[in-house]
């Protein structure tokens, strides 16, 4: 009997899909028995096809394929992109086929199979009696298809293709959900299935009518329309792993409608004259219709804003002119819309200019008078005055915002007259002006000359009472005419009062003159002050001093007196600690009693020529001592030692000590020193290692404990045959530990 030779494709480490090649020839026979599987049972998703809906080919092509022929007598050729695997069979219309222990190679350009020489790739298998699948009642290839059955159903078990069980369709349920407007929804398929172990998956087999369904798995994603809502409906089955369908069900999904924010147009433009208010209506669109009212989100930077239901008000500020904007939201009630910008441009309207209400002024009879009216134009225009009705008596004239009145010689009493401001184009209203002609008046006379005596930082006062006017019953008042230097003067009534500048002292005056009801100037008076000068308090600040390798240090006090001339003495009010203090002139010096690192206070105060004592100031001390060797300065390396160029013979050897600790006993344990190449240096020297260049510095930590407290370190030239002068310093921390 004949072997049945394939080969099985190898996809993932899920499935084992057999793809059984068969090469076969153009005739078949037609009474060739098939391979049947007891019971008939349900073409299986692992055996003869790729996927849903594909139909039976002649001529597969996938990467899943399943041929089964019998009585192959020519040859077939077909290709194929997999490497397979084959399987072969002793007998027909057995339930079992014996895979091969090792995979073959396919090429992309696929194989050819010879009946005559049993050649497959190098694999001699006579083949003689084969099965076919059957498709439709057609002796054809079989791929895809899944709602198809096939006899020949197998699948890979233990290492052999064996019949599958009897299979049970899955039953599904109608579903009934409620949702929300505009949420798509998962919704998974209510089904059961009697099979354990098998996978599903769910279609749509009918779309709603309002919206989408998708299918992963076994859930169904429901999108509705926008903004839809109502109730639709879109019917579903689910398929188990061997390709059974359950029946079609329905799902119904009722949308339930939510509330939409309300919109509003974008952004607007609106213009208005200044000082004119302006309405207009904001259309807001909203699916859901209702009442809207409108929202201030940010006000105009000049103007007001006010709603009345979805119609705005904007009232431009007075006499504005220009652009501004504000924002606003619409509301339903429940939801607001987006906010969106209204600009409003203000165009400018001439201002009528305004005059200031009714003036009264004086003169004598037969006098001339010149005064300024003060026009009043948010729009700054230039102004002419007109008369409206002239005055009884004397006559008007006008220079720009200027009258002129000119009184009769031989009349006195009230006249008036009515004057208006014109811009150009408006006028303004109407303003009166009354003008009293008085009888000729008699100067004031005042006589004398006044002095006032204070000292510095004080006021005095003159009192005038020298004042002698022919007109009985004049009232006077008082009037500066110069004012003095030095400070300033104040009237009230009769008396005036001189006050200094803070701390000024010396001689200046001031006059004055005194005026009758009718305004009439007496002559002009002068009063001389005399400001006598007074001791001030001197003020110092304090200082402060860093001692850094030293015990001494000093600092200059530094005095502010108002008093020009001033000497100053310098004392100290409290003592410092850990040391005492010396005083020369304005400098103060501070010496520590130890060399340890001290920080402490004192306090001083300091005395001027007047005997008057300033405030008392602090001076903050910080002593932080260090131990500073400074070796190698100037160091010139022999000219033998040139020659020599030997880069661990050293240089110079820093050699100090022993090192006392602040407790005077010899220093152990470790410190920091600071190793300073000069920047003149003529070569890099290397210290502990460390190469230091010229201009440069470095850290090290010494060890005073195993160099018995003193200090030893030798400096090497970085390179041989070097030459020059190099100077360098070294400094200790002073605190060194003791063990």
């Amino acid at each position: 009997m004949g072997r049945y030779v394939g080969r099985i494709s190898m996809k993932n480490k899920h499935y084992l899909i057999l793809l059984v090649f068969l090469l076969v020839t153009q005739q078949v026979l037609a009474l060739a028995p098939t391979l049947v599987c007891p019971g008939g049972q349900t073409l299986s998703s692992n055996n003869c096809y790729v996927s849903a809906g594909a139909s039976c080919d002649s001529n597969p092509q996938a990467t899943q394929e399943c041929i089964a022929y019998t009585g192959l007598s020519n040859s077939y050729s077909h290709s194929t992109r997999d490497n397979i695997v084959y399987a072969y069979w002793d007998t027909p219309n057995v339930n079992t086929i014996i895979l091969s222990p090792s995979p073959i190679p396919v090429t992309n350009s696929g194989f050819t199979y010879h009946a005559n020489t049993a050649s497959f790739f190098g694999t001699s298998n006579q083949l003689s009696t084969w099965g076919i699948c059957r498709c439709d009642n057609s002796e054809q290839l079989l791929q895809g298809a899944a709602s198809r059955t096939c006899p020949a159903n197998y699948h890979l078990n233990g290492g052999t293709l064996q019949c599958d069980p009897n299979n049970t369709a899955p039953t599904a349920s109608n579903i009934n959900r409620t949702i929300n407007e505009n949420t798509p929804t998962n919704i998974g398929a209510v089904f059961t299935d009697p099979d354990a172990g098998n996978t599903h998956g769910v279609e749509a087999v009918t779309q709603p009518a309002n919206g989408t369904v998708t299918t992963s798995g076994t859930t169904m994603r429901y999108t509705p329309p926008a903004n839809w809502t109502g109730t639709t409906s879109y019917t579903y089955r689910v398929w188990d792993n061997s390709w059974a369908a359950s029946t079609t069900r329905t799902v119904t999904v009722n949308v339930s409608p939510v509330n939409d924010a309300p919109s509003i147009a974008s952004t607007r433009s609106r213009s208005t004259a200044e000082d004119t208010p302006t309405s207009f209506s904001i259309p807001v669109t909203d699916i859901d219709s209702g009442t809207h009212t409108l929202h201030l989100v940010s006000g105009p930077s000049n103007g007001s804003v006010s709603f009345s239901g979805t119609t705005v008000t904007y009232t431009p500020g007075i006499n504005y002119n220009g652009t501004t904007s504000f924002r606003i939201r619409a509301r339903d009630g429940a939801l607001y819309s987006g906010n969106q910008t209204i600009t409003m441009t203000v165009t400018p309207v001439n201002d009528a200019p305004s005059i200031a209400s009714s003036q009264s002024r004086s003169l004598d009879e037969g006098g001339v008078i010149n005064f300024p009216v003060a026009v009043t134009d948010p729009d700054n225009a230039t102004h002419t005055l007109q008369l409206v009705s002239g005055p009884s008596q004397g006559s008007v004239t006008f220079s720009g915002t200027t009258v002129r009145y000119a009184a009769p010689g031989d009349w006195v009493g009230t006249a008036t007259f009515v004057v208006r401001a014109r811009d150009g184009a408006l006028y303004s209203g109407n303003q009166t002006i009354t003008m009293t002609v008085m009888p000729l008046n008699d100067q004031p006379i005042i006589s004398g000359t006044g002095n006032i005596v204070i000292d510095e930082d004080t006021s005095g006062s003159y009192t005038e009472s020298t004042i002698v006017d022919p007109d009985i019953g004049d009232t006077h008042t008082l009037t500066i005419v110069s004012y003095p230097l030095g400070g300033s003067v104040s009237i009230s009534g009769m008396v005036m009062t001189f006050t200094p500048n803070s701390n000024w002292n010396g001689s200046t005056y001031f006059t004055y003159q005194a005026r009758d009801a009718a305004n009439w100037g007496s002559n002009v008076k002068q009063v001389n002050i005399t400001v006598n000068p007074v001791n001030d308090v001197p003020t110092i600040t304090g200082g402060a001093m860093l001692l850094d390798d030293g015990t001494m240090g000093s600092v200059t006090i530094v005095v502010v007196d108002p008093d020009a001339g001033d000497t100053h003495t310098l004392s100290e009010v409290t003592a410092p600690g850990g040391g005492t203090g010396s005083i020369s002139g304005l400098d103060y010096t501070f010496t520590a009693a130890s060399p340890d690192d001290i920080t402490t206070t004192a306090t001083v105060q300091v005395t001027d020529s007047g005997g008057a004592p300033s405030n008392i100031a602090t001076i903050n001390i910080n002593v932080q001592q260090h131990l500073t060797v400074n070796v190698g300065v100037m160091q010139t390396l022999p000219v033998a030692q040139q020659l020599l160029g030997q880069s661990d013979t050293p240089i110079s050897v820093i050699e100090a000590g022993p090192i006392l600790a602040n407790d005077g006993s010899v220093a152990t344990g470790t410190a920091d020193f600071e190793f300073t190449l000069s920047a003149s240096a003529a070569y890099s020297v290397v210290v502990q290692g460390v190469t230091i260049d010229p201009g440069n510095s470095h850290t090290f930590t010494y060890d005073f404990s195993a160099n018995g407290g003193r200090i030893y370190i030798p400096v090497y030239p970085a390179t041989t045959g070097v030459e020059g002068d190099a100077e360098y310093k070294v400094r200790f921390d002073r605190n060194v530990s003791t063990m």
